[in-house]
C-alpha cells in the first residue's frame, strides 16, 4: 500500500504529508477496507521516495545503455513561486519498437542568469555520464534561459560529438517563435481589448442572468460561460473569442443596453476576427505533437497564408506590415536541424522542403539554406554508411537475415551486383539518394511516420537509422505546446515548498511514472468548457 500511496502522490504533485491528511484519513476509514487506517507519515513518503527513484532511475540506465539509437537532449528553465531556478535535462530517443520516448533524466536547482559557463557544463557533463550517454548524445537544444556558448564549446570538446557538434547549442525554434508571437501581440491584443471587456461585464458583475434571458429571445442557446481573456497569454485570447463566436451580435446589444462605458461595435467584431484567425494558427501548431504532424511547418505555411490573406486588407496594411516583417526575421534564426528531419519525412523530403522554402522564404535566404541542408544530410549519411557504429551493423545483419527485402534493398543489390570492382562508387546511387528519388507508398498525413520507417527500416537501413536519430531530435527542440504556452515552466506551491533534493526526486519520478503508464502529454480538462446542467440554467434565469 505505501509503494502505490507514494506513487499516487508523485504523480498528482500533491505534498508529501497528503497520507496522514485528515482529509484522506477518512476517505479511506469511509471507502476501503482498512477501516483502522491512521495515515502514514510523511517520513515514511519520503524514504518511499528516494528508494523508488533509485529504483527507477537504475531501470533507465539499463535501458539506454541497451539502445541501438543517438540520443537527443533538451535543457530548459523552470522556476518556483518564490523565484528559485531549476534547469531540467530531458533525453528524446526512439525505441527498438519505433516508439518516440521522453525521459527526464535530471532536474537540478540552477540560476542560468547567475551561474558561469563552467556550472552549466558540468551539470550537463554529469548527467550524461551518470545514465552512460556520453557516446550517444546527437544534438544538445536549449532554450534561451540556459542557452551558453561557452557551455556548448566545452561540451564539443569534451563528447566529440557527430559533425563536430553542429548539433550541440541547437536554440529551439519554438521559442524564437514565442518571442515572434509577443512581439505581435503588443499589436494585436489591444484591439481586442472592448470585446474582453465586454465578456468580462457579462461574467463577472452579475449579469449572466440577463444576459441569458436575452439569449433565449434572440434564439440563441447559452448553455456554458464564454473564457475569459487574460491579457498576457494568448491561448486565454483565442479561447475567448472562440467561445463569443456565434453570440457577437448578443453581446453588441446588451453591452450597448446595459453599460455607458462598454460599447462592442461591429468594427470590433471585424478586429477581432483578425485576431482570432491569427491565433488560429498559433492554436493548431500547439495542438499537434506528434513528430508526423510537423506543426512547426505547417504552422509557417498557415502564418504566410494569413499575411497573404491580410496584407491589403482595408485597415490592416499598418497592422499587418511590421509582423511580416518580424516573420522574415524570425525564420532566419531557425536551426538547420529543423529542416533536416523533414528531409527524411517520406511526405516531404528534399524536394518538399525545397517546394516549402520557396513558398515561406525570400528567394536568396531559402536557397542558401536549402543547400546547408542538403550538405548537411549528405555529411550525416557519409558517416552513417561506414558502418562503424555498432546500431548500424546490427541493423545491416537484421536486414541481410530478411526474406523479405523491399524494393529499395533489390534495387541497391542489383546495382552492386553489375558494377565492375573498379567502377567509381560515388557514381552509384546510394540508399540516401535512393530515398529521396523513389516514389514510395508513403504513410497518409494523419499516420505516424515513425511506423512508416519500422516498416521499410530492412530496405533503407542507414537511411532508416539517420532517421530514427533525427526524429528524436525534432522532438527534443521542445514540443511546441510547451514553448507557446509559457516562457518558463513553473512549479507549483507544493513542489516549490519541498526540499530541493526531493523536488528533484519527484520530479523525475512523476515522469517516469507517467511514461510507465502512457500518459505523459495527458492534458488537464478545461474548466471553461463545461456546459451548464438545466438546473443550473433555471437559477440563472429566475
Amino acid at each position: 500500500m505505501i509503494k502505490a500511496l507514494t506513487k499516487f502522490i508523485v504523480q498528482s504533485e500533491l505534498s508529501l504529508s497528503f497520507g496522514k491528511s485528515y482529509g484522506f484519513v477518512r476517505f479511506v476509514q469511509t471507502c476501503s477496507v482498512f477501516p483502522s487506517y491512521k495515515g502514514v507519515p510523511k517520513k515514511i513518503i519520503k524514504k518511499e521516495v528516494s528508494k523508488l527513484y533509485r529504483e527507477y532511475k537504475q531501470a533507465l540506465i539499463s535501458t539506454l545503455s541497451q539502445l541501438r539509437c543517438r540520443v537527443s537532449i533538451s535543457c530548459h528553465y523552470w522556476t518556483t513561486e518564490f523565484g528559485l531556478g531549476f534547469v531540467c535535462v530531458t533525453a528524446y530517443f526512439v525505441d527498438d519498437d519505433w516508439v518516440a520516448q521522453k525521459r527526464i533524466l535530471s532536474f537540478v536547482e540552477c540560476m542560468p542568469r547567475y551561474s558561469t559557463s563552467l556550472d552549466i557544463f558540468l551539470l550537463i557533463s554529469k548527467t550524461l555520464r551518470d545514465y552512460g550517454l556520453q557516446s550517444k548524445v546527437l544534438s544538445i537544444s536549449f532554450d534561451d534561459a540556459c542557452y551558453d556558448a561557452a557551455a556548448i564549446d566545452m561540451l564539443k570538446s569534451e563528447f566529440q560529438p557527430v559533425l563536430d557538434g553542429k548539433f550541440f547549442g541547437v536554440r529551439c525554434p519554438c521559442h524564437y517563435f514565442n518571442l515572434f508571437i509577443d512581439g505581435c501581440l503588443k499589436t494585436l491584443l489591444p484591439i481586442v481589448e472592448k470585446i474582453g471587456d465586454g465578456v468580462s461585464h457579462i461574467q463577472f458583475h452579475g449579469n449572466a442572468p440577463g444576459f441569458s434571458k436575452l439569449c433565449v429571445e434572440k434564439g440563441k442557446v447559452y448553455k456554458k460561460r464564454f473564457a475569459p481573456a487574460i491579457t498576457d497569454n494568448w491561448s486565454s485570447v483565442y479561447s475567448m473569442l472562440q467561445s463569443v463566436a456565434g453570440f457577437e451580435d448578443v453581446i453588441s446589444i446588451y453591452c450597448n443596453q446595459s453599460s455607458s462605458e462598454i460599447s462592442v461595435t461591429e468594427t470590433d467584431w471585424e478586429a477581432g476576427k483578425l485576431v482570432r484567425d491569427f491565433l488560429e494558427t498559433l492554436h493548431t501548431a500547439t495542438c499537434c505533437s506528434d513528430t508526423s504532424e510537423n506543426s512547426l511547418l505547417f504552422h509557417l505555411l498557415n502564418m504566410r497564408c494569413f499575411f497573404n490573406k491580410y496584407r491589403n486588407g482595408p485597415g490592416f496594411a499598418d497592422i499587418i506590415a511590421p509582423m511580416e516583417s518580424k516573420f522574415k526575421d524570425y525564420l532566419q534564426h531557425i536551426d538547420a536541424l529543423y529542416w533536416i528531419h523533414l528531409v527524411i519525412d517520406p511526405n516531404i523530403r528534399l524536394c518538399g522542403v525545397e517546394y516549402l522554402f520557396n513558398e515561406i522564404m525570400p528567394v536568396n535566404d531559402g536557397t542558401s539554406l536549402l543547400e546547408e541542408v542538403k550538405n548537411l544530410v549528405y555529411s550525416m549519411f557519409s558517416i552513417y554508411i561506414k558502418g562503424e557504429d555498432c546500431r548500424v551493423r546490427a541493423l545491416l545483419a537484421e536486414k541481410a537475415n530478411s526474406s523479405k527485402q523491399g524494393g529499395t534493398a533489390k534495387i541497391l543489390a542489383m546495382l552492386r551486383k553489375k558494377r565492375p570492382q573498379d567502377y567509381d562508387q560515388s557514381l552509384v546511387p546510394t540508399e540516401l539518394d535512393l530515398f529521396l528519388r523513389t516514389d514510395f507508398a508513403c504513410p497518409p498525413n494523419d499516420e505516424d511516420v515513425l511506423s512508416w520507417w519500422k516498416s521499410t527500416r530492412v530496405g533503407l537501413v542507414v537511411v532508416a537509422a539517420m532517421a530514427r536519430d533525427l526524429l528524436a531530435a525534432s522532438k527534443s527542440m521542445l514540443t511546441s505546446k510547451v514553448c507557446f504556452g509559457a516562457k518558463n515552466k513553473v512549479l507549483n506551491e507544493t513542489r516549490s515548498r519541498t526540499n530541493d533534493r526531493y523536488v528533484k526526486m519527484c520530479v523525475c519520478l512523476k515522469d517516469w511514472l507517467d511514461a510507465e503508464l502512457g500518459v505523459q502529454e495527458q492534458g488537464e480538462e478545461d474548466d471553461f468548457d463545461l456546459e451548464f446542467d438545466e438546473e443550473e440554467l433555471k437559477d440563472l434565469l429566475s
